[in-house]
């Protein structure tokens, strides 16, 4: 996590926020179980386990919808032919992106 849900701050290194002292160890615990899932999803991928690849990188997907989770199933929808899946994957990937750098974009406006 580099930044808090609550407050914005950026830079978030421990358990709490240093601007707010919000408790973030559950937001942690959430994405450290997404990427668990995600290797886990990569590595049934290597050895051409496909349904097992598909189940953990939904699973990741539905604890943390990150563009490394979305993309890790476009992945594997390509890989089962699932090209109308992919694509949508990989425009929620972009439209998130665009988002983010849209509101980095305003935000350096704004403070101007």
């Amino acid at each position: 996590m580099t930044q808090c849900p609550t407050c914005g701050a950026k830079g978030i290194e421990g358990p709490s926020c240093h601007r707010c002292q919000t408790d973030l160890r559950q937001v942690q615990d959430v994405e450290r179980a997404a990427a668990w899932c995600r290797n886990r999803a990569t590595e049934a991928l290597k050895q051409a386990r496909r349904h097992e690849a598909r189940d953990m990188a939904d699973r990741a997907c539905a604890l943390h919808r990150s563009n490394d989770s979305l993309s890790l199933r476009a992945i594997i929808a390509i890989a089962e032919g699932e090209f109308d899946l992919a694509l949508r994957l990989w425009r929620e990937t972009q439209a998130g992106l665009s988002g983010r750098l849209g509101q980095a974009g305003s935000q350096g406006r704004d403070s101007a």
